[in-house]
């Protein structure tokens, strides 16, 4: 008996990116973008990047356009440890900033310490400091007095307890002041990201050298620059640029996969064949509007034909007996992780279907 596998791509999220090239401060390109298409524009890895400057080839405008990247300073601060059966009700959001604090000075400063009087500074996370550790075990704080980075310090305390320090209320931080015992500062586990408007979390990153700066404490917002290959800037958000904003497409695609495979376990190596078959996006209703001077590209950089076939041949060698349910996921997850590579978002996901065949079918 062999059998045709089908795996298909479902509701998979392409972006496709516009550019509108009409001045707007960052919150009125947000209105903007979110009334005609999906949002302002987020990028998601370097091929997003190149599909943005595609969106603004037919334009002779050079200069910064606005994306979705914005800084939180206020309340953009999060605890490493994210468990919430470890808070209280608005346990999560307590502080204790020092005067004039956080104020993210030079635009880096997206990690805290907490001062030996038990105020809190937001500063690079790269310094060198000693630090806290919480212990969930015995609901207890440790301090680490050898200076690490912020990195360095989790992983600590990653290893040896549970996490950087959470401080949850005016007691623990009292605790804490206490170990410092008047003469040390210390890194704890709060601390930010740059967020995008459409709530996206991704971490990829694109500055120009020397950026971010806050320049002036007042630089909130990330401009792209069409003459510097796309990379960013921090911005003040009251600033007027054209702006890129992104539509969201769904992409099926199927992949026919042939065998044979056993129906029992199988043990050794193992090759299978696949083909990618039917690759066509739908878009939803959103678009640009009538008169617009908006221009667009993809997030793939050439339309899909209506039948794209690539053969492959895949490999995989066990130490133990797979069964064919076994067999089939980790074909499953080595194909979506290179589609993933490839550029498709990071939310793509493969499923198979089976269809039986007789055994004098042709596959």
């Amino acid at each position: 008996m062999s059998f045709l596998a089908l795996f298909t791509l479902s509701s998979c999220l392409s972006r496709q990116y516009y550019f509108v090239d009409k001045n707007m401060t960052w919150a009125e390109a947000q209105t903007y973008c979110k009334q005609n298409y999906t949002d302002l524009a987020t990028l998601e890895n370097a091929n997003n990047t190149k599909s943005l400057i595609a969106a603004a080839v037919n334009s002779s405008y050079n200069g910064l356009a606005w994306i979705g990247l914005y800084d939180d300073v206020i309340n953009g601060w999060r605890w490493f440890l994210d468990d919430d059966t470890l808070y209280g009700p608005g346990e999560k959001h307590f502080r204790k900033w020092a005067n004039t604090q956080p104020n993210n000075i030079y635009g880096m400063q997206m990690c805290t310490q907490i001062y030996s009087q038990g105020n809190w500074n937001d500063l690079q996370c790269g310094g060198q400091l000693p630090f806290v550790c919480y212990n969930k075990a015995n609901n207890s704080h440790v301090l680490i007095t050898s200076s690490m980075s912020v990195s360095d310090a989790r992983q600590h305390c990653r290893q040896y307890y549970t996490d950087l320090a959470i401080i949850r209320n005016q007691s623990e931080n009292q605790l804490i002041t206490n170990l410092l015992a008047g003469n040390l500062t210390a890194w704890i586990g709060l601390y930010r990201t740059r967020q995008w408007s459409d709530q996206s979390n991704f971490t990829y990153e694109n500055w120009i050298t020397g950026q971010p700066d806050n320049l002036g404490g007042v630089e909130r917002c990330t401009a792209a620059s069409l003459n510097n290959s796309g990379q960013w800037s921090d911005e003040n958000c009251t600033q007027n640029f054209p702006f890129f904003c992104y539509k969201d497409s769904t992409t099926t695609t199927q992949a026919t996969a042939a065998g044979p495979l056993s129906s029992g376990p199988t043990s050794g190596s193992t090759d299978t064949t696949a083909g990618l078959l039917s690759s066509e996006p739908t878009s939803d209703s959103k678009g640009p509007t009538s008169g617009s001077t908006d221009t667009t590209a993809g997030l793939l950089s050439s339309e899909p034909s209506k039948e794209n076939v690539m053969r492959m041949r895949v490999r995989f060698t066990s130490v133990r007996n797979l069964t064919d349910a076994e067999i089939e996921n980790v074909i499953l997850l080595q194909l979506q992780t290179q589609l993933i590579n490839k550029g498709l978002p990071s939310n793509t996901k493969l499923l198979l279907k089976k269809v039986l065949k007789r055994n004098n079918d042709t596959l």
